[in-house]
């Protein structure tokens, strides 16, 4: 397989894996959970739930470490949160809440209509990736960091039959993680702030749409529409609202960036050969299809060329 195959390849089975993770943050079962312990407003579980592993910190750690959501946003729910409940307390509440939404996805009670030997392959999948996990370094990568010492020794479930699913959560939690703070890295090099990040991966069309993140990311209409200004005098963006779209110049600059992510991450998936490579992304796959089957993800908050929603 060739370098660049490669490095594509694991790019592909990132956003896999990523799916997995990403689901809990539109899941009802954790935010019901986290909500249960006093943070409710969902912009708060959302930051409070990501945030807690680092500890109580101030708006402006969260707001350094999230990179594309508006620092006053931030600030409206942290450090605020902490009062309502601790890290602790609200990462008790996100992890059990996470067990009940693989037990939704995955389990004997869930949706149902999933092959039996579904855990088996869970547990190959999540098996296949602690070398790569036990690769990962946390040298300047502080959301990974917290996240590890929190999660790297694995999370014991109150339904032992969802263990599989967990393990595979975790792992993708981690690996997104580690993933991102390399991301914010290759933003930082190429002189793309927060906001002008979120708003040229939205002009795509193969990520948020552009309404839900101004309101997940609290950015005003003239907050986005003056970053989309910026975007155009750099010869990156072209129209404005929401048919603002991405120049090559600029679709150019994204590749550029991903490929530096790519190579950020690289070195930890060399202990996994090539056609490991390839059996691991087709298990990913899998699983990803099940979350995104399952609906997991809102319709009206992803463009369709985000891959987060059911083919119909």
């Amino acid at each position: 397989m060739l370098q660049a195959d490669r490095r594509e390849l694991i790019r592909r089975l990132s956003k896999w894996l990523e799916t997995i993770h990403s689901a809990s943050y539109f899941s009802r079962a954790v935010a019901e959970s986290i909500g249960s312990v006093g943070v409710s407003h969902p912009s708060a579980i959302y930051l409070a739930g990501r945030a807690a592993p680092m500890g109580a910190v101030p708006a402006s750690v969260v707001a350094a470490t999230f990179y594309n959501f508006n620092p006053a946003h931030v600030r409206r729910f942290v450090p605020e949160c902490w009062t309502a409940a601790s890290p602790a307390e609200v990462t008790q509440a996100r992890l059990a809440g996470v067990e009940a939404m693989l037990g939704g996805l995955f389990g004997a009670h869930g949706n149902g209509g999933h092959s039996a030997e579904l855990p088996a392959l869970a547990r190959r999948l999540a098996d296949s990736l602690r070398p790569v996990l036990a690769a990962q370094l946390p040298d300047g990568r502080p959301l990974f960091a917290a996240h590890q010492e929190l999660l790297g020794a694995g999370v014991e479930v109150q339904d032992a039959s969802l263990q599989p699913f967990m393990d595979i959560w975790v792992a993708g939690t981690l690996l997104r993680e580690y993933r991102g703070d390399g991301h914010i890295g290759a933003l930082l090099t190429h002189d793309l702030s927060g906001a002008e990040a979120v708003v040229l991966h939205c002009i795509t069309g193969t990520s948020f749409r552009p309404g839900a993140a101004r309101k997940s990311r609290g950015w005003s209409e003239e907050e986005w529409e003056l970053t989309i200004a910026g975007l155009r005098d750099r010869g990156l963006a072209l129209g404005a609202g929401e048919n603002a779209h991405i120049t090559e110049q600029g679709a150019a600059l994204r590749e550029e960036i991903e490929r530096d992510t790519d190579a950020s991450v690289e070195a930890s998936w060399s202990p996994v050969q090539d056609e490991a490579l390839v059996e691991l992304a087709g298990s990913a796959k899998d699983f990803a299809k099940i979350v995104i089957e399952a609906e997991a993800f809102p319709a009206k908050v992803f463009a369709p060329g985000a891959g987060r929603t059911p083919r119909r």
